[in-house]
């Protein structure tokens, strides 16, 4: 780390068995896609880490990380434009570590594309970490396949995010933190947040709200924390904080049930609706 490489040869790490590799800031403007070939980081060390942050990284060649299993991949404060869909294929975070890390922020990605995170696996209380980029669009599929152990951390705040296609975040497992600050979001689908049944946090705050649709967060029966500040909301229904699930008689998996903290500040509301917050038990 902390010198002027530009350059390093396929296989340079060859035939190495180690716990920690240090590339950060330095020149590096491309890796060849078999940089790390025949390089093994140690199954039971305590932390295995590859920091490739501070670079000039521009794009990242298909399965160069391929049979590397790690607890942290440093990435941030490149210049990555874009990632191709498989750029992880091959990566596994070990499935013991109690905070595995995968950070991208402060790069320059503009989109994430169907099967960009194929097959990656996190354990308890890790991160994925693409805040500060200028993500200008989801596709569908971006997560698919892409599990999150409990306590998982998604941050793609500080973005340039207009709208997220429904059910894009279906099927990631036991998410429980997700940071949508910072972003341009004018609306939300009602079904945007589907399959997020563990998400205990969801900030929206400093985004262009002007309206919540049709109970966008009807599907979120663990949410504890919801940020809305810095919107502009003008007007809330009264059903907006209502569960689908209190459709169903006997059900028990209301919005209102764990809700302990709303924070509705520095928006342009004039009125609230009769009954808004009927129902909430723990705000």
């Amino acid at each position: 780390s902390r010198n002027k490489l530009q350059v390093l040869p396929p296989k340079v790490f060859e035939g190495l068995e180690l716990e920690r590799l240090y590339l950060q800031d330095n020149n590096l403007i491309q890796l060849h896609a078999e940089t790390f070939q025949g390089h093994t980081f140690r199954r039971y060390s305590s932390r295995c880490i590859l920091n490739i942050s501070q670079n000039r990284l521009q794009a990242l060649p298909p399965k160069i990380f391929d049979g590397l299993e790690l607890d942290q991949l440093s990435l941030q404060n490149n210049n990555l434009i874009q990632l191709h869909a498989g750029t992880f294929q091959g990566l596994t975070f070990r499935w013991y570590c109690s905070r595995c890390i995968l950070d991208m922020s402060q790069n320059q990605l503009q989109e994430l594309r169907a099967g960009t995170f194929q097959g990656l696996t996190f354990g308890e209380n890790s991160i994925l970490d693409i805040s500060q980029n200028k993500l200008q669009e989801l596709h569908a599929g971006a997560f698919q396949n892409l599990r999150f152990g409990g306590g998982g951390i998604l941050d793609m705040s500080q973005n340039k995010l207009q709208d997220l296609p429904p059910k894009v975040f279906d099927g990631t497992g036991r998410l429980e933190i997700l940071d949508l600050a910072d972003n341009e979001l004018s609306t939300l689908s009602d079904d945007v947040f589907y399959g997020l049944w563990s998400l205990r946090s969801l900030r929206l705050e400093g985004n262009r709200l002007h309206s919540l649709g049709d109970r966008p967060f009807s599907w979120l029966e663990s949410l504890e924390e919801l940020n809305l500040e810095q919107n502009q909301l003008t007007e809330l229904d009264e059903d907006v904080f209502i569960s689908r699930y209190e459709l169903y008689p006997g059900w028990d998996y209301s919005l209102k049930r764990k809700l302990l903290e709303l924070n509705l500040g520095g928006n342009r509301l004039t009125a609230l609706p009769d009954g808004l917050f009927n129902g909430f038990r723990s705000l």
